[in-house]
């Protein structure tokens, strides 16, 4: 599920020029397509989940290639990476319950909360971008403040983040 991130120093004006010169290749070989999040940032995603198994080689062959007012690509990079095994998790809010699944077989189920009433975790499918073991989480992020129903400020462990706007699965122990 994690994308390829190409990040720029620079804004990128020709967006065409620039991913004519990022060459994907999967064995074996998968569909994707480049999703540009900002004039600095465009992310490679595949059609569907990497499969496990699956090497991919990223080709940045951008030294020369004119980017557009006045950018100029100044190195070409290669990378390639290889997908271990499948890990995906399942979580459904009417019954409460996450299932876990490495490689399509279940191997866990347990119980879950999705955000709360007024604040409800998004629906649909995420990726994890990044795990920490401790966070503090605190409310007065997305508006709800100290003096104010609802306020909290927690230290939370087993952290993975699965979106950029707060959203976490992690330990519950209360």
């Amino acid at each position: 599920g994690q994308p390829l991130v190409v990040r720029f120093d620079h804004a990128v004006h020709d967006r065409a020029a620039a991913e004519a010169a990022l060459q994907v290749t999967t064995k074996p070989a998968q569909a994707g397509a480049w999703y540009w999040l900002s004039d600095t940032e465009v992310h490679y995603r595949p059609q569907t989940y990497w499969a496990a198994g699956t090497t991919i080689t990223l080709a940045a062959g951008l030294f020369g290639v004119d980017l557009g007012g006045g950018v100029w690509g100044a190195t070409s990079r290669s990378e390639t990476i290889h997908v271990h095994d499948t890990w995906l998790a399942k979580a459904d809010g009417h019954t409460e319950q996450m299932q876990i699944f490495h490689n399509g077989a279940p191997v866990k189920t347990m119980p879950i909360s999705l955000g709360s009433p007024g604040h409800p975790s998004h629906v649909g499918p995420h990726v994890i971008s990044d795990k920490q073991p401790s966070i503090v989480m605190d409310s007065c992020t997305y508006g709800v403040c100290p003096g104010q129903p609802g306020y909290y400020k927690e230290q939370v462990d087993l952290d993975e983040r699965i979106s950029n706007d707060g959203e976490f699965v992690h330990s519950a122990p209360w």
